[in-house]
């Protein structure tokens, strides 16, 4: 394991050793939505709630059925998806912290290799704003506002007569048709659907609250769970709780309209089809479940998202995943699609199916064989309530872990109990589950560098 890190870490200091750049490398989008639940999109979401265009993604592309955030809060989550780093190495730990930018990151890699970098829509990472590897900078000031926001253009304040969804999505194509015939990398990063939900006005009213579910786990008593959860509960009402879900999802759909509009402008540029498309939600969010609202908990709302990816030279469309993908494999990825190689970034590539297409256009799935994966969450100051936690995550367990003494740890049995409902850390029959369980924490610690 040493011996894996040191030369991790090598690749790392070696990151600007830039290489050739192919002449098919790809424009390349990311399409980063705050809060967007892994079920809130496709065949999964509510009846309610219509998502075509990023189901015209999902059904060009991949979707990637088991993907995670390693920390469910905003700042530290984006961090990890521009660097490939968990919190506790790029220092982001909690939503009070500045990024640095001092590691290697996707911004500098891809301007060092000539792309043309946008950067538009929620930042909340610090620092000062723009940054210089921004060729194009329209940003909001911390979560920003949805109405009439102020935006942040390359360093003037500017406002903004309208909602965010339509202003961000405005500057993405402005930034697109501008491009010209120069490569560009794009973050198109929504400030929806954080709360508090408001809505674009066209789309208020047109998901019904009576036809949304409430969620099963609503009625978990909590008692067999950490004591903090129970001081967390803060919904118990259940025509409170639809009309939250009806904003939340109505949010959705403008953020579902935003895609359709940039998939057209790419293809009015006539480069669609030569650009690598990824979505990916910053984190999940808990609508009811277990008497909650928000994230930061380690509960499968929290922390999984949806991840779709559509770039024809590696997908048909309509392929899925079900391997563990993590927004840390983000840079690699992106990476191996502009480079043909990994160039540094010390996570996976995300785990594609090794079928359907030639090989030496797809990605190497390396983290297609990834068996568990390690969550955590940092005690955030101004949320005391959420204590620090690290989970382990399996395709048939999760065990949490807190640092507060007084907190019980957990332990789910997903296969009989996907929705964590019965805590079976201190049952007879789990010991041993437990203890391989805590073994498997260590060792991703161990090799994340968290020790």
């Amino acid at each position: 394991m040493a011996t894996i890190l040191a030369m991790a870490s090598l690749a790392v200091a070696c990151a600007d050793a830039t290489s050739p750049v192919p002449e098919d490398a790809p424009n390349v989008v990311l399409i980063i939505v705050d809060d967007l639940r892994w079920d809130a999109v496709g065949s999964l979401a509510p009846a309610s709630l219509s998502t075509p265009s990023i189901d015209r993604l999902a059904n060009e592309g991949i979707t990637f059925d088991q993907a995670f955030v390693v920390q469910s809060v905003c700042k530290p989550s984006r961090a990890s998806m521009f660097t490939g780093l968990y919190a506790h190495s790029h220092g982001v730990r909690t939503n009070v912290d500045d990024w640095t930018q001092k590691q290697k990151n996707i911004f500098r890699a891809m301007e060092v290799r000539g792309y043309r970098v946008g950067y538009v829509g929620k930042w909340h990472l610090g620092g000062k704003t723009p940054p210089d590897w921004a060729d194009r900078w329209v940003s909001l000031s911390g979560q920003g506002e949805y109405v009439d926001p102020v935006l942040d253009i390359d360093g003037a304040a500017v406002p903004y007569s309208g909602h965010s969804i339509d202003a961000l999505t405005e500057h993405a194509i402005r930034f697109v048709r501008a491009a010209g015939n120069q490569r560009f990398f794009l973050v198109l990063s929504h400030n929806a659907a954080h709360a508090p939900f408001v809505p674009q006005d066209r789309w208020r009213g047109t998901v019904d609250p009576g036809s949304l579910e409430i969620p099963s786990s609503f009625y978990d008593d909590l008692s067999d769970q950490p004591a903090f959860l129970r001081e967390r509960a803060v919904v118990r009402n259940e025509s409170t709780l639809r009309l939250t879900a009806e904003a939340y999802y109505e949010l959705v759909r403008g953020v579902d309209e935003s895609v359709g509009r940039l998939l057209t402008a790419l293809e009015d540029q006539g480069i669609l089809d030569q650009t690598l498309v990824i979505l990916i939600g910053d984190n999940g969010y808990l609508l009811g479940e277990h008497h909650l609202l928000d994230k930061r908990v380690a509960f499968e709302e929290s922390m999984r998202v949806p991840l779709i990816v559509r770039y024809p030279p590696w997908f048909d469309g309509g392929e899925h995943s079900d391997g563990f993908a993590l927004n840390v494999d983000l840079p690699a990825t992106i990476m191996h699609a502009v480079t043909g190689r990994q160039e540094g970034f010390p996570s996976h590539f995300l785990p594609v199916p090794r079928v359907g297409i030639d090989q030496s256009l797809k990605l190497t799935a390396d983290g297609a064989h990834r068996q568990a994966f390690l969550y955590e969450y940092f005690q955030d100051s101004r949320f005391p309530v959420t204590p620090t936690l690290r989970a382990v995550r399996t395709p048939e367990f999760k065990y949490v872990s807190y640092e507060d003494p007084a907190q019980i740890d957990e332990l789910y049995d997903l296969r009989s109990d996907p929705l964590e409902t019965r805590n079976l850390v201190g049952e007879e029959q789990y010991r041993q589950v437990l203890a391989a369980l805590k073994l498997e924490l260590e060792d991703l610690r161990v090799a994340t560098g968290d020790r």
